[in-house]
């Protein structure tokens, strides 16, 4: 009875495979720092060239609307209403009108003493991670004539703000993450802080937790459930340069400079796992809107990609130079082939890939030691150059 189970569970199961596809982008002429998104509109701080806006109402056609050439390097951008504010480095904080996208202009702008990397908006208040200034606060009350409403020092270098509730969080590079009370904008204040193990780069917040893009470091995620005392919920080593984050519900899209954009499950905070990736160099910001990655990649511009999870079931489009794969395996899974270049990866039944190399030698067999594997329902998945097969595959002990 427990066999006939089995075998009618291998052969009535099918799996997930998660995946990161790009469906458009578009090659903006210098380098994409940032990326914001406002209903069909993506706003990009593209570094020497200011502000680029696109049409994005069709994501595998991105169409180009307007610019705006600010006067220093657009670094970061936030919309709110008509208005773009741009980090535009030594040249602080530029206030863009957008209404008419296809002919931005500028109607205000504040000089900050040290570089502007990032900007958040909240209201009639902009927050600005300053460098070497720390978070700089302005009212934006009248945006034609912004003013210093508040500010506080931070120890390092301020790369990047997120505001929640009465809280800045502020990646300060060498100095981590610093919690800065804003309750009364005019006399900002520390409440806590978490020194990364890595330069703190991006950040993000959501409900009780703060993630943190740090450097070679990777991602950092900390309990702030209690601001005043961050708690280390855990960390995740990403194979690039970790620049900025973004948080989709269970997902953080880490911007991962030459490691492309990395997907990770943060469902448990305290065990992120990554699950997926998209490969292209110089990614610095992520931002997601309806279901979409819009993705800041350097020289290649804006690319927009979509969280997707394929079927994995029982397919082929040749087995040609395949051996039968076993149905059941026990210390070691089996497989010869006759052809080279072979892409083998093993899947467990969420999807998630548990085990990928590539065997380049033709005619060879393989051995997949799986002792430590545990018992249960798995997807072989075999891609040549020319052909596909996978198979469904259990693991007895």
């Amino acid at each position: 009875m427990f066999l006939v189970l089995i075998l009618y569970s291998i052969f009535n199961f099918s799996s997930k495979e998660d995946t990161l596809i790009e469906l458009g982008g578009y090659d903006t002429q210098d380098y994409a720092y940032s990326v914001f998104v406002k209903d069909t509109v993506a706003y990009i701080a593209d570094r020497n060239d200011g502000l680029i806006i696109i049409n994005i109402s069709n994501p595998t056609n991105p169409v180009f609307l307007g610019s705006y050439n600010t006067q220093g390097w657009a670094r970061d951008v936030f919309v709110q209403d008509t208005l773009a504010y741009v980090a535009d480095e030594n040249d602080g904080v530029r206030i863009i009108n957008v209404k008419n996208p296809a002919s931005p202009s500028e109607i205000g702008g504040y000089d900050t003493n040290d570089n502007a990397f990032g900007v958040f908006v909240v209201n009639n208040l902009c927050y600005i991670a300053g460098g070497a200034d720390g978070l700089i606060i302005l009212d934006i009350t009248n945006p034609a004539s912004p003013s210093l409403k508040g500010s506080f020092n931070t120890n390092s270098s301020a790369k990047g703000v997120y505001v929640s509730e009465n809280y800045a969080y502020i990646a300060d590079y060498g100095d981590g993450v610093r919690i800065v009370n804003v309750s009364n904008p005019t006399s900002p204040s520390e409440d806590g802080y978490y020194i990364t193990n890595g330069y703190a780069q991006g950040i993000f917040v959501l409900s009780n937790y703060c993630y943190a893009a740090c450097d070679v470091n990777g991602l950092t995620i900390l309990d702030v459930s209690n601001p005043a005392t961050p708690v280390l919920a855990d960390t995740l080593d990403t194979p690039g340069v970790s620049y900025g984050v973004f948080v989709d519900d269970t997902i953080a899209y880490i911007a991962d400079g030459s490691g492309g954009v990395q997907a990770i499950n943060i469902k448990n905070p305290s065990n992120p796992v990554g699950i997926c990736s998209y490969s292209i160099n110089d990614v610095e910001k992520t931002f997601v809107y309806n279901n979409n990655i819009y993705t800041a990649c350097g020289t290649a511009g804006l690319k927009i990609l979509k969280f997707q999870q394929e079927g994995i079931s029982e397919h082929w489009n040749s087995q040609k130079g395949f051996t039968k794969i076993p149905v059941f395996f026990t210390r070691t899974l089996k497989i010869n082939y006759d052809f080279d270049n072979i892409t083998f990866r093993l899947f467990d039944i969420t999807g998630r890939v548990k085990y990928k190399c590539i065997l380049k030698q033709k005619s060879k067999s393989f051995s997949y030691n799986a002792e430590d594997l545990p018992s249960g329902i798995y997807f072989v998945k075999l891609e040549g150059k020319d052909r596909i097969l996978t198979k469904k595959v259990i693991h007895l002990k």
